[in-house]
């Protein structure tokens, strides 16, 4: 699938000649969770490798560039189990919610040492097939208006750590934060959290009302999430599901006559920084509502990218421009279709 991905980027490349191009290679991500640093997944990145070897050869600008890192897993971090068991999450009470529970995880242990999941999808119903075969959660997020007791609760979370406060008390996020930042896995003695960052200080405008309260980030070698293979009030537990998971680092390089890794440590750049980095390079304006900088120190000194300077449009100007030019495409389009434009 990898080298099918840059044969057609390839054939693009030669017979659309497109100004930028966007090469998504999802499945290293996948096997990288799954397997981390087994041979196969090194073959796949030299594979990746050679690939890229042969765009490089037609002087072209190549960024490279993933959403995260990924690190090994030797814990998981159960944070709804952990509210549960510091009396911040209260779930409602079900009629016989523990046998389901029970049942369900007895069928898919079974199963999994069978081999025969796939056999049996075309005859479950669908609620229980996803239940046997994706794991259940201690609360899925579909489930959160029937399963969570709001009157009572005062916090949820989401897997990976977005903290959501429920309570009516104003002094109970200063509160969480720091019981959050003094959580120790009691097998191994290690802080499962490197630091708790309050939303303020990530999110702002618009997307400040929506955001979670908290945001945490985790330690090396730690998992966290809500999923569960047993008991609902389990707080830490061994690897499950993947053997490696994302990591807040992730990777950035340049090549080409007008991109430089000279200066890596200077760039400082975050996911958000791309967006306006790739305008500027292609001479394009950047709207005045988008977040991140132009990553100058990433052109090479002599570029024209690097010596222009870095030209910035009203976000409503854009919009009525793009607004513009979809109406003209739609008026070419028709007029193609009834024969009048070749």
């Amino acid at each position: 699938m990898i080298n099918q991905r840059f044969d057609v980027a390839e054939w693009l490349l030669e017979t659309e000649s497109p100004s930028l191009l966007n090469l998504t290679l999802f499945y290293i991500n996948v096997m990288q969770h799954k397997a981390w640093d087994a041979t196969e997944v090194r073959g796949l990145w030299e594979t990746i490798d050679e690939r890229l070897g042969n765009l490089l050869e037609d002087n072209m600008d190549i960024i490279i560039h993933s959403d995260h890192g990924l690190h090994e897993v030797k814990r998981v971090f159960y944070i709804n189990g952990w509210l549960m068991e510091k009396g911040y999450l209260v779930l409602a009470e079900e009629d016989n919610q523990g046998a389901s529970s029970i049942a369900v995880d007895e069928i898919k242990n079974a199963l999994g040492l069978l081999g025969v999941k796939s056999l049996v999808k075309r005859a479950l119903p669908g609620r229980l097939i996803d239940a046997v075969t994706s794991g259940r959660r201690l609360i899925d997020p579909k489930e959160y208006e029937s399963r969570i007791d709001f009157e009572r609760s005062k916090a949820v979370a989401l897997p990976q750590g977005p903290v959501y406060d429920l309570s009516a008390d104003d002094s109970f996020v200063n509160v969480l934060k720091s019981e959050l930042e003094s959580v120790v896995d009691p097998k191994t003695g290690n802080e499962v959290l490197s630091g708790v960052e309050f939303a303020d200080d990530v999110y702002d405008g618009d997307l400040r009302p929506d955001s979670p309260d908290l945001l945490v980030r985790w330690n090396d070698g730690f998992e966290v999430k809500d999923r569960h293979s047993d008991a609902e009030e389990k707080v830490f537990g061994s690897q499950h599901g993947v053997i490696a998971d994302n990591a807040q680092k992730g990777i950035l390089l340049g090549a080409g006559p007008n991109l430089s890794n000279e200066h890596p440590d200077k760039l400082d750049a975050y996911l958000y920084d791309l967006a306006p980095t790739l305008l500027h390079l292609h001479g394009h304006p950047i709207p005045d509502d988008l977040s991140g900088d132009v990553l100058k120190s990433f052109y090479t000194t002599a570029s024209e990218a690097a010596e222009r300077s870095v030209e910035v449009m009203n976000v409503e100007e854009v919009n009525t421009q793009t607004e513009h030019k979809t109406a003209a495409q739609d008026v070419d389009d028709r007029l193609r279709d009834l024969g009048y434009l070749e």
